[in-house]
């Protein structure tokens, strides 16, 4: 990947680069630090103890994950600014060198996480705008600030933007202004995923399926309940021929995320024709002999 395209890139990921338990982004002017484990507290201490002065506008952000959120009833707190004021923060994700497009990641810095956009599905992104075809119908469940919706509406492509929480979907809408996207080709759904689904009855020509870690929406949810009756009801809205993008982020993983799938499909009495992998991208190495150090796993499912 060649990093002078985009800032928003990750530049330290854990211990593939030998620091476990800490995770660096830039995303934009701001440094976002995620801490995952009590053995990086020494290094982010020593790491930012000096202020950077050529940079003195950029603004670093501690978000700390001590715990499995999967495993608890509440979510972590918001993230704390280490450095710098709030401000609003507008970085860009470079798809399309010939477009520029931008995404508006968050709103101000220190009232709200300014990192509601992450660059590991940079390449699936572009993997889904080469599949889909102008005139289809594609659902985004989970979709938060809707970079896979700006990225399929850019093309044509009619999307359905599920996601409970109304600040993101608001995020979706700045988002389409800025690329200057018709925003009829976007409907948004305020509502739990699960209750959508249950009611949907429109079918769908691909659905991307990139859940957060866990959520608060009409009771609490992780990737490790209820996964596979979410994935038997987007089989069952897919199109013959349907391609969709199913994500998982969980380092405890249980039940391989194919069998899932399988199953899923299975229930639903769909056949499924090819499952390609859909790795992070790039900038998210796996460290070769400790396969279990990073939590994302994505397929990219073809149905018959």
């Amino acid at each position: 990947m060649n990093l002078a395209k985009t800032d928003l890139f990750r530049l330290v990921h854990g211990e593939a680069d030998g620091l476990p338990g800490m995770d660096i982004d830039r995303v934009g002017p701001v440094l976002r630090v995620t801490l995952t484990g009590a053995a990086a507290m020494p290094a982010f201490a020593r790491s930012f103890t000096i202020r950077p002065t050529s940079t003195p506008t950029w603004v670093i952000l501690e978000n700390e994950h001590m715990r499995d959120i999967r495993e608890g009833k509440k979510l972590p707190p918001q993230a704390r600014i280490i450095r710098g004021r709030a401000r609003y923060v507008k970085p860009g994700d470079l798809l399309d060198r010939a477009r520029r497009m931008i995404f508006v990641i968050a709103g101000t810095v220190g009232r709200h996480r300014p990192n509601q956009f992450f660059a590991d599905q940079r390449d699936n992104r572009r993997r889904l705008v080469e599949l889909a075809q102008p005139g289809q119908t594609w659902l985004n469940l989970f979709c938060h600030t809707g970079a896979f919706s700006v990225a399929l509406a850019n093309k044509g492509v009619h999307v359905v933007s599920n996601d409970l929480s109304k600040r993101y979907l608001d995020w979706l809408d700045e988002n389409l202004a800025l690329n200057g996207i018709d925003a009829s080709l976007n409907t948004n759904v305020p509502d739990d995923a699960r209750n959508y689904l249950s009611a949907a009855t429109q079918k769908f020509d691909g659905i991307i399926v990139d859940p957060p870690t866990a959520a608060q929406g009409d009771g609490f949810w992780s990737v490790r309940k209820g996964y596979n009756s979410l994935l038997e009801q987007c089989f069952r809205l897919l199109n013959p021929g349907g391609v969709m993008l199913v994500c998982r982020n969980d380092k405890k993983r249980g039940e391989p995320l194919d069998d899932l799938i399988d199953e899923a499909a299975g229930a639903a009495k769909r056949k499924i024709t090819a499952i390609d992998n859909a790795p992070p991208a790039s900038d998210y190495p796996v460290l070769e002999g400790f396969p279990e150090g990073t939590s994302f796993e994505g397929r990219l499912v073809f149905t018959k």
